[in-house]
């Protein structure tokens, strides 16, 4: 066909080259998208994959790519002419090293996509997998990634096409011809930052706050600083919280990250419902949260609050939660207590807030962790085991979080996940 391959870099996405037609799936998304521009590294032989040395990976493109200190999502797009009747063929990319990867597959005849799958430590994150329809021959398919926490990342991929279950990469004979290789770059939205007191900031089943507890005197701005940092692409994931407060201050705040909400009438709308202990199927939590703090003052505290209406009306029956690191307890020992993966020491103390009071069991695991699976099914059944809750109360929430009590610090809560059923 004598296509070469390479690159139409313009300011005006999807320009391209000269007389080229926009093959991209989803053109109304495209206001955001720019070119990048592409390394390709076999220009003089459109039509096949390359090895630039004897010890190198096959690749058809490569591209260094410098990432801002917020993620950012690409579009690796390869455009080319199918040789229809193959098995399949597949586009690999991997990082610099080669040692990680993620490879999308395409049903050669119905452009369908097959399957997909990383391996290693794969920092890009697969998103939506694509086929646009043909049109003059032509195809446009590959998929988003995502960038992680890497500060650059060299993007290097190669095309390869099955054939009675033979390989091969790039062979026009045997496979597709290409005619362009395309990145595509789009900014994430803007982190936002939750900085006044009891700021809110909501997406589908969670919500975080930059919560200062009720009665905390201190001024925000003046005699501490307090503030939750979201990023609206991956929340809950990647919401961090920093903080400073005079040493010794004890419970003054909870940065938290909640999945559901309490008091249900006057709280968000549209959240998962409301669950009986004993009707519970399955609930677990997942979380992986990093601190970094001057001091031991902070509390790494998962919790829930049990209420005896499916409202969850305030004030609560009890209160139910997990110290995986405590700078101070003053409760009272219960007795040991165990839970899935989970054993320690159960501890109770009664909450008083104006004129409404509950008891606040904490669990103190044996070994701190900032990282967990917890069985919080597990955890309510054996609390009715040991007599302190009925099983009849109702739970409406899961909190993950830190309470600072004094010093600076922050938080990361890289990951969270829960299931609730």
């Amino acid at each position: 066909m004598g296509l070469a391959l390479g690159i139409g870099i313009s300011p005006s996405l999807g320009a391209g080259v000269a007389g080229e037609v926009n093959l991209l799936l989803n053109p109304t998304d495209l206001s955001a998208w720019y070119y990048e521009g592409l390394t390709v590294v076999n220009a003089g032989q459109p039509n096949q994959a390359v090895k630039e040395t004897a010890s190198d990976e096959w690749h058809i493109f490569r591209q260094s790519v410098a990432k801002p200190a917020i993620a950012k999502k690409y579009r690796v797009a390869v455009v080319l002419k199918p040789n229809l009747g193959r098995d399949l063929f597949s586009i690999f990319v991997t990082t610099s090293d080669f040692g990680n990867g993620y490879r999308l597959n395409f049903n050669a005849t119905t452009l369908a996509v097959l399957s997909g799958g990383g391996y290693g430590t794969f920092d890009i994150v697969p998103g939506s997998a694509y086929a646009a329809a043909l049109v003059g021959g032509f195809v446009e398919v590959g998929f988003d990634l995502t960038t992680g926490s890497e500060t650059s990342v060299q993007i290097t991929g190669y095309l390869e096409i099955v054939e009675n279950g033979e390989n091969y990469l790039g062979d026009s004979a045997k496979g597709m011809s290409i005619r362009e290789v395309r990145l595509y770059d789009r900014g994430f939205p803007d982190p936002i930052v939750l900085s006044a007191n009891d700021a809110t900031y909501r997406d589908g089943d969670f919500y975080t706050a930059n919560n200062v507890y009720a009665g905390v005197t201190l001024v925000n701005g003046v005699d501490f600083t307090q503030s939750v940092t979201v990023q609206p692409a991956f929340f809950p994931a990647r919401t961090s919280a920093q903080w400073s407060w005079p040493s010794g201050t004890g419970e003054s705040s909870y940065t938290v990250v909640t999945f559901g909400c309490d008091s249900r009438a006057t709280g968000f709308p549209g959240m998962p419902p409301t669950m009986v202990v004993n009707n519970i199927t399955t609930l677990t939590a997942t979380f992986d949260m990093t601190v970094i703090a001057e001091s031991a003052e902070y509390n790494l505290l998962c919790e829930a609050f049990l209420y005896d209406d499916a409202d969850c009306t305030w004030p609560p029956e009890v209160e139910i939660g997990i110290f995986f690191h405590a700078s101070h307890n003053a409760s009272v020992l219960e007795g040991p207590i165990s839970f899935g993966s989970i054993s320690g020491s159960l501890y109770s103390q009664t909450v008083t807030l104006g004129s409404d009071s509950w008891v606040f069991y904490t669990v103190v695991p044996d070994t701190e962790v900032s990282a967990a699976t917890i069985e919080v099914k597990a955890l309510l059944l054996a609390m009715k085991a040991l007599g302190h809750i009925a099983g009849t109360e109702y739970i409406g929430s899961w909190r993950t979080g830190v309470e600072p009590r004094g010093g600076a610090g922050s938080m990361t809560l890289n990951s969270l996940s829960v299931v609730w059923n």
